[in-house]
Formats: C-alpha cells, sequence, structure tokens
C-alpha cells in the first residue's frame, strides 16, 4: 500500500486543498496508515508531476487563497490498477500479544485471562472500526 493510492483514494471521491485532505485522512484513513501533513503535501506534488492529479487555485475572499487538488484521468487509472493488485500483505510473524498468551503460564490463571480479555476488547474495537467504515462506505449502495 502506499500514501499515493491512499490519496487518489480520496480525491476519488472528492477534490479537495492539501489542508482539508490531511483532516479527511485523519477522519477515515489512519486508523490504517499514519501520516502528518507535510507528507501529505510532499506526496501531491509528486502526484500532480505524474499528471496523476491536477491543482487548482480557488480565490478566497478573507482568506488566502488555497489549492483544491483532483484526480485526473491517469490518475484514476493507477488507482484502478493498485485495487485490482493481489493483496501481497506478509505475514507478522513477531507477535508480542502471542508470546504473553504463550508464556501466560507463569501468571495465575486469572491474571492471563485478565490480560486476554483485554486484548480481545482491543480486538473488537478494531473490528467496530472497521464496521463504522464499511457503513459509512456502503451507506448508499
Amino acid at each position: 500500500m502506499s500514501l499515493s493510492h491512499l490519496i487518489l483514494g480520496l480525491l476519488y471521491r472528492k477534490p479537495d486543498s492539501g489542508y482539508d485532505l490531511n483532516k479527511r485522512f485523519e477522519q477515515s484513513v489512519a486508523h490504517f496508515w499514519t501520516t502528518d501533513q507535510s507528507q501529505i503535501y510532499r506526496t501531491l506534488y509528486k502526484l500532480r508531476d505524474k499528471g496523476w492529479v491536477k491543482d487548482e487555485t480557488v480565490v478566497q475572499e478573507g482568506n488566502p487563497n488555497k489549492k483544491v487538488y483532483s484526480i485526473t484521468e491517469e490518475g484514476k487509472e493507477s488507482l484502478v490498477n493498485w485495487l485490482q493488485q493481489p493483496i501481497e500483505e506478509e505475514l507478522i510473524i513477531r507477535d508480542g500479544a502471542t508470546g504473553q498468551i504463550f508464556f501466560g503460564d507463569v501468571l495465575e490463571p486469572e491474571q492471563i485471562i485478565h490480560v486476554q480479555q483485554q486484548y480481545i476488547e482491543k480486538i473488537q474495537s478494531k473490528v467496530d472500526t472497521y464496521r463504522a467504515v464499511e457503513h459509512a462506505i456502503f451507506a448508499d449502495v
């Protein structure tokens, strides 16, 4: 996965300024990909240089002018190509949580059960987040 393609995906849904794109990023994909505003701007410039996004200066009264970025046809092609690629994420080999459970017999049973219950709650929270995102994406479908 790349930041470029995540930005293309957000711009596919709605053109935006770098500042507003950063806010949307934080509200939508930040639970699985972290970045900062300067990375977003650097990536927008690279995407513009590739011809995958274009910018338009919007004149604002009482505020500085802003650049609004939108995806181009070439950018849509790149996004579609990326989305159609097989998912090739590697499995996590180092997993501290599994290590804690593996050596949990050092603790009293109620202690390791408590640790496991906290871990399950964290996982459930992630599942709830993914379901909320899915609902938001497909609410109008």
